[in-house]
């Protein structure tokens, strides 16, 4: 579609009209696969408008090991629980379970304001959301069916959960603030339940997750004009503290631990799935990365199983591309006038 801007009201103006159909789209957000020239040409990717993903099973070489037959949106957020047997996933604008085993998933948030970004409680009896309304709220909600509780206090701007200590204590999360960006925060869940700052720097942060052993942090950070995976400790009193390690060499994201902390995962720009033997101690101990597998290249989310043997990925419901011709239009703006 294009429409009118006049640069000195800051408005649109007029009707908006088609200039373009059936546009693909491009990357895991799902932008549309288009670009256009000061002077008028359009050129645009042409192609199947289905965005449906599968989430399969596969092992540490990529072999797979089945489906559970889940069709998701690319780029929508979904977690395993702790014991694995049971999967929390954000869809259009809801929030449902679905049991790893088979069996229809059951709807547990969706009314009122879109919920996203659902977090598991390390005992496997809750999870943390975030929700819009005036502002994002994170809400956790107990799955026993016994009344939930009122609203975290962090509502904010762009405000979404990553994850639960497994201790139980802490909950970190990502917050947007207008000089630096998206944040790493804390939120205790004992005493005064105040929200403290675990790392703030001008790049921005996000996707952190706890190990195991809960004194380590690993998270992704835009350096140099690309996403890496680091660790970091965690102080007694919350915040980062001591050395910043980095996993990555060549671009990384979505760090995930292996339950006994012997491995980090993450993936690499590049689309592959990387495994990074650690030692957790007094000193964070890691050995180079390893490449596991290739993702889908519009694989955008995944988790892994508590032993690190199996990886559940999205791959397309549908073979082939997001698009599969480029198209051009000259001098596109004369449509505006018809």
């Amino acid at each position: 579609m294009a429409q009118t801007f006049d640069t000195k009201s800051l408005r649109l103006t007029g009707d908006a009209v088609p200039v373009a159909c059936r546009v693909g789209t491009a990357g895991n957000a799902g932008y549309g696969a288009f670009t256009a020239s000061t002077r008028g040409t359009l050129v645009y990717g042409a192609g199947p408008q289905s965005r449906d993903m599968r989430l399969q099973w596969s092992d540490r070489r990529g072999t797979p090991e089945g489906s559970l037959g889940v069709a998701v949106p690319a780029e929508r957020n979904f977690r395993l629980s702790f014991d694995g047997k049971r999967l929390a996933v954000a869809q259009d604008r809801a929030i449902y379970l679905q049991p790893v085993s088979g069996g229809p998933p059951s709807q547990i948030v969706g009314e009122g304001q879109p919920a996203d970004s659902p977090v598991w409680s390390p005992d496997g009896k809750g999870i943390v959301f975030s929700k819009l309304g005036a502002r994002f709220d994170l809400f956790p909600r107990h799955l026993d069916g016994s009344a939930n509780e009122e609203p975290l206090d962090v509502a904010g701007l762009n405000v979404a959960p990553w994850d639960w200590s497994r201790d139980g204590k802490w909950i970190v999360f990502g917050q947007e603030a207008e000089k630096t960006g998206i944040d790493i925060w804390l939120l205790p869940l004992e005493g005064q339940r105040k929200p403290l700052i675990f790392l703030q720097t001008l790049a921005a942060e996000s996707q952190a997750r706890f190990s195991p052993d809960g004194h380590w942090m690993a998270f992704v950070q835009y350096e140099q004009g690309r996403d890496e995976v680091f660790v970091q400790a965690i102080s007694p009193q919350g915040p980062a503290a001591g050395v910043k390690y980095r996993v990555s060499s060549a671009g990384g994201s979505h760090p995930a631990w292996r339950r006994d902390g012997r491995e980090l995962f993450f993936a690499s720009a590049d689309k592959k799935m990387m495994a990074v033997p650690v030692i957790l101690g007094a000193v964070f101990q890691a050995a180079p990365a390893q490449t596991l597998f290739s993702l889908p290249s519009e694989s955008g989310n995944w988790d892994v199983s508590a032993d690190g043997l199996r990886f559940l990925v999205e791959v397309p419901e549908h073979a082939g591309t997001r698009w599969t011709s480029l198209s051009v239009v000259l001098n596109w703006p004369v449509l505006l006038k018809k």
